[in-house]
């Protein structure tokens, strides 16, 4: 297996180059860790997660948070099916979803509550058996806002929560990844994402937006104020791209919320980003057939995670008609053609198109969202072999 030496590829999409040839990097954190075939678990068990990325010929991307909450005057009391575990005064963590908090190894719920001098509030999570098995992130069940008296709970705790940065974390990822990938700085949710997602949940979410404005528009500026303090602290660091975790999807960020309330600061981030000479990407990886337009506008460099057809209904022509240079693609490879259900022709084709249509515009291939459980290690192998032009490649998947 050839040398991997996928950042200097990825830096030089990011600077407007052109490469030797299209960089290929993904996250294997999720099928690393999965309970996988018995043939797969035979060669990869106990094998380091860079070490991996070299056997199966493929770059190593990895997201890492750049700061932490500090939540000054805040008591934290972890329980877990309703049995204390653990307990946190002025805790650092992840807000307002510390998933790592979350037992990794056990089905159950996990209980999160905040005490603060002005009241409580609490968030819940669920991690069932098929979870663990796949190795991915718990469900929210309780989101931290879900009643009137929670909002000045919430509101208090965002007035007096100071960023602490994670700058050393970050390095050391960073010289483990080396040259054969990327670690990229991370800075949570834009606000509007941040509500609608962490803070209160979609349906209640616009239920209050019609209901009570006030309060949402309150959280909004607290969340906005916050994300502008961690944006500037993020530039503190050595990391090239800085991106917020969106999550996209147009039927709930419909283009109408995505102009008023994500627009603005994605516009005031990428100015702020930019005059420091970084790249800003989002993590998109729903169905954004509708907010093409509005995504362009955006001003940000890289749509990261892009996940078109069959993962969504964005068929990829109509990415590439819409954004023909700008933004960067960081994905396409969409993870279903990576498991047995796609047959090896298809599989080529589809792959042997995207390695065509990146040579006229700036992409980075990964697995998009990410490489999960039922994910072929041979197709990830292949995908290699396709780049480099060592096997004829059949066209006709884009069609």
């Amino acid at each position: 297996m050839e040398q991997l030496a996928e950042r200097e590829r990825i830096l030089s999409v990011l600077r407007g180059e052109r490469p030797d040839r299209v960089p290929w990097a993904t996250r294997l954190e999720i099928w690393a860790n999965s309970k996988r075939a018995p043939e797969v678990e035979a060669e990869f068990t106990g094998v380091p997660l860079s070490d991996l990325h070299c056997r199966l010929g493929i770059g190593r991307q990895a997201y890492f948070h750049l700061a932490k909450y500090r939540l000054a005057g805040v008591r934290l009391n972890v329980e877990f099916n309703g049995r204390e575990i653990g307990r946190l005064d002025e805790p650092e963590l992840k807000f307002p979803i510390p998933v790592d908090l979350v037992p990794a190894d056990r089905t159950g719920r996990t209980t999160l509550t905040f005490t603060t001098p002005v009241g409580t509030v609490s968030l819940a999570y669920d991690r069932t058996e098929q979870m663990i098995d796949a190795n991915v992130a718990p469900y929210l069940v309780k989101h931290i806002i879900e009643n009137e008296n929670d909002y000045d709970v919430v509101f208090w705790m965002l007035e007096h929560a100071e960023l602490v940065d994670q700058f050393e974390g970050y390095a050391r990822l960073d010289r483990e990844i080396g040259e054969t990938g990327l670690a990229v700085g991370f800075m949570g949710r834009t606000p509007f994402q941040h509500a609608v997602l962490d803070y209160l949940g979609e349906e209640f979410c616009f239920f209050e937006m019609y209901d009570h404005p006030a309060r949402v528009e309150r959280l909004l500026e607290l969340l906005t104020d916050v994300s502008r303090r961690y944006v500037k602290l993020a530039l503190g660091s050595n990391a090239q791209l800085l991106e917020f975790a969106e999550n996209y999807d147009g039927m709930i960020t419909n283009p109408v919320l995505f102009r008023r309330y994500c627009m603005p600061h994605l516009k005031w981030a990428s100015e702020t980003i930019h005059a420091h000479g970084r790249s800003l990407a989002c993590h998109i990886d729903g169905d954004v057939s509708n907010l093409l337009a509005e995504i362009s506008e955006s001003g940000i460099d890289v749509v990261e995670s892009f996940s078109p057809w069959p993962l969504t209904s964005l068929r990829l022509r109509d990415a590439l008609e819409a954004w023909p240079q700008a933004p960067i693609l960081w994905g396409v490879l969409p993870s279903p053609i990576f498991e047995s259900g796609y047959s090896e022709l298809e599989f080529d084709r589809f792959v042997g198109d995207v390695v065509a249509a990146a040579a006229d515009r700036p992409m980075i291939l990964g697995i998009a969202d990410q490489a999960v459980q039922p994910t072929l290690p041979s197709r990830i192998r292949r995908v290699r072999e396709l780049i480099s032009g060592r096997t004829h490649q059949h066209k006709g998947a884009l069609k």
